[in-house]
This record gives structure tokens, C-alpha cells and sequence, in this order.
């Protein structure tokens, strides 16, 4: 058991594994400071409820009860080696392709994932938390195109190791993230007169 009040960098053996595996792999380097809880920890009961419904925080090798930004790219590194992690690492490089993310729709938005749907090995990933999809394409556009749809907010976004977290504690990795502000107002489908 640890007894320092911050938990030390230790892993238990794995409950169960993940059938899928990501293949990116990321280095970590020097101590690892995050605000990790492992289930040896004395402030957490071996039931205490964690992750999945019905799993508990022993069912982890590493448990992260309130990540913070930095805590990111650590889930992503230890669940690349094998470990499980929670927030659970949903979405992560590999070698099927890049994983594209928007936040937030607009035109440019329909006319970029038209684009990249055009190459099976792009991943898509709409984040629609003001649900504006609908003003520039219905459902089945954005299905046909091979999008996955969240209507979560971000919790957490790491955008230089290209990491960002779900409010739902869901962590994804990109290659490309695109951010779209809310249509202003008195602009009919999301239409601007500049570029952006």
C-alpha cells in the first residue's frame, strides 16, 4: 500500500485486457506527475465503483479520478503498453489511418469531411455539442460520409501532443482537429462573407 499522500507510480497486473490495441506508441519520460490513483491507494476502497458500469477502480491498472491536461498523454502512453487505463482511451493512432476531428460544423466543415471521406483510411469524428449539424446536412449525409457523431463537450484538449477528452471521460487522439465557433447570428447556414 502506498502512504505517501500522492500516489506512487506503480501498476497492478491487469484485470482484463483491451481486445483492440493501438500501435502508435509515445514516450514517456521523467517522472511521471499527474494526478493518478491506483486502486492500492489508501483513499480508495478495492469496490469503489470506477470506469465502465459495474467495473470498480480495481479493474485498472492505472485509475485517473479528476485528469487534468497533463494527465493525457500518460493514459494514452500506458494504454499503448498494454494497461488499463481509465479515462478509457476510445480513440488512438494506428496504423489504419489518421483520425480527422471537428468541433463544431459549417459549410467548409461538409465540403472537408466530403473530401476525406473520399479515402477509406481517414477516421471522422464529428463533435457536435451545439447540435448545428443538421443546418448544413442531414444524419445520413454525415453517415454515408463515415463520420461518428458525439454530441458531448470537451472536458480537456491537449493540442500539442493532439489529445482531447470527452465530457463523458472518453479520450481521443487526432491528427488534425478543426474548431468551428457557433453560427453567429443573421448568417443563413453558417455562411460568412471571409474565408474561415
Amino acid at each position: 500500500r502506498t502512504t505517501s499522500p500522492l500516489p506512487q507510480v506503480s501498476f497492478s497486473q491487469p484485470m482484463w485486457r483491451r481486445i483492440l490495441m493501438g500501435s502508435a506508441s509515445f514516450a514517456t519520460s521523467g517522472a511521471l506527475a499527474c494526478s493518478i490513483v491506483r486502486w492500492q491507494h489508501e483513499s480508495f476502497a478495492e469496490g469503489a465503483e470506477g470506469g465502465f458500469p459495474g467495473q470498480t477502480v480495481a479493474d485498472y491498472d492505472l485509475y485517473i479520478r479528476k485528469p487534468k491536461v497533463e494527465d493525457l498523454k500518460v493514459l494514452v502512453a500506458e494504454f499503448e503498453r498494454g494497461l488499463e487505463v481509465w479515462p478509457w482511451v476510445w480513440l488512438w493512432r494506428n496504423k489504419n489511418g489518421p483520425h480527422h476531428v471537428f468541433v463544431g460544423v459549417n459549410k467548409n466543415v461538409k465540403k472537408r469531411i466530403e473530401e476525406l471521406a473520399t479515402d477509406r483510411k481517414n477516421n471522422i469524428l464529428l463533435i457536435d455539442a451545439m447540435q448545428e449539424r443538421s443546418k448544413f446536412a442531414t444524419d445520413d449525409f454525415y453517415h454515408k460520409n463515415r463520420c461518428a457523431i458525439v454530441e458531448n463537450e470537451i472536458a480537456l484538449f491537449d493540442p500539442m501532443s493532439k489529445i482531447l477528452m470527452l465530457d463523458d471521460e472518453r479520450v481521443t487522439c487526432f491528427d488534425e482537429c478543426t474548431i468551428v465557433a457557433r453560427t453567429p447570428p443573421g448568417c443563413p447556414n453558417g455562411e460568412r462573407h471571409d474565408e474561415e
